[in-house]
């Protein structure tokens, strides 16, 4: 029996959200079954040392979405895969591309993030800009085989924004975020060492994971901190990431005075050595898909604050079960420090094992695999 070839389409492999999504799909999908071939824009970014060797890649020389339309055309004609499967701005490449695909070729889009406040950035910017982005991602449910989001809020979300009749509406699937719990939990229990991080475990530890851009909302939970730390001066905040807020976010961090209490230590390859031993992980996303980083932070037991922004957090995180909501409109900064004031207080009463074996059974790699090998073998 022939195996199933897939393409995965990515730009490259920085240390993202959907990059380490595909990354866990890649590393787990059944060799039995499936041949593997990747399209990447260019071959960089801290995930790329984790590609197993026996992927076969095909790199553009540009990240330029536009740029990769013809190049995919090429590689599909070339080896004939079964699927498309592409992320990010490559959804859009892939599904204009799709139009020249042969005949017997899927292709699968995946959206990472909610589409309304994504697109409406691009307004606040330029209007032409945003109707340029509003109808090439529209484009994406018209022209894919099937479009993959990570929750219900999501899917309803892109179904209003596009006014999606039944036709488009119905290539939508719903399929959880893969984590891959047992690499996890065996990167959490190496010790810190070289790490150049020292936890003060006689304080309540606050960490939050994402890159250094806008859409994470880290200036709204470094002036919330303040207050925290103003009330409460034994909690600290790590923020781990990078990104092109990192000089902006030090000087907020220094007009604060909080030098010594906020830490900004940038992209680690291992996060859950240092995420394991805080208290409290807090999402101050001003919007999002599902966040990676909370759904692994609650496969290692710590209680969320997230703020509740356009994005399936809901369908995760249960006051006073496994985390708190924050209100996300209103006074963002306000909201978010007596949430986690509340946390300080109250963090210590939750039953985090039963929450972190919910994790372990509705998001681990294995049982995501299964929903992935449906639809590519569909």
């Amino acid at each position: 029996m022939s195996k199933c070839k897939i393409l995965f389409a990515v730009p490259d492999f920085k240390g993202g959200g959907a990059e380490r999504v595909f990354l866990n799909i890649i590393k787990n999908i059944s060799r039995d079954g499936f041949e593997i071939h990747i399209v990447v824009g260019l071959l960089k970014g801290q995930y790329c040392q984790y590609l197993p060797d026996d992927v076969h890649i095909h790199q553009v020389g540009n990240v330029k979405s536009f740029s990769s339309v013809f190049f995919i055309i090429k590689v599909v004609w070339s080896i004939r895969p079964n699927v498309v499967f592409s992320t990010l701005e490559y959804a859009v490449s892939s599904s204009l591309a799709s139009i020249f695909f042969p005949k017997n070729t899927k292709c699968i889009s995946r959206f990472g993030n909610t589409l309304t406040p994504y697109l409406q950035k691009f307004k606040q910017e330029n209007f032409v800009k945003y109707l340029y982005q509003y109808f090439i991602n529209k484009f994406v449910f018209y022209f894919s085989d099937c479009v993959v989001v990570q929750s219900d809020y999501m899917r309803d979300d892109a179904i209003a924004l596009f006014k999606l009749k039944k036709k488009y509406s119905n290539k939508i699937i719903k399929i959880h975020n893969p984590i891959d719990i047992k690499d996890i939990v065996e990167d959490s229990l190496i010790p810190l060492g070289n790490s150049g991080l020292n936890i003060d475990n006689s304080c309540i530890n606050f960490v939050s994971v994402g890159r250094l851009t806008f859409q994470k909302g880290y200036k709204n939970l470094i002036e919330a901190f303040s207050v925290v730390n103003n009330r409460y001066s034994n909690t600290r905040l790590i923020i781990l990431g990078d990104g092109d807020l990192r000089k902006p976010l030090e000087s907020l961090i220094n007009n604060l005075n909080l030098s010594n209490v906020v830490l900004l230590p940038g992209f680690l390859e291992n996060p859950y050595r240092v995420i394991s031993k805080m208290n409290i992980f807090i999402s101050s996303s001003v919007y999002e898909g599902v966040s990676n980083a909370m759904l692994e932070s609650l496969a290692l037991g710590l209680p969320v604050v997230a703020t509740d922004c356009p994005s399936g957090v809901r369908e995760v995180i249960s006051n006073n079960e496994n985390g708190w909501l924050v209100k996300a409109d209103g006074n963002i900064v306000n909201n978010l420090s007596e949430t986690m004031i509340y946390a300080i207080k109250h963090h210590m009463k939750m039953d985090m094992k039963t929450e972190k074996d919910k994790i372990h059974k509705q998001y681990s790699v294995s049982f995501i695999m299964q929903e992935y090998n449906k639809i590519f073998l569909s």
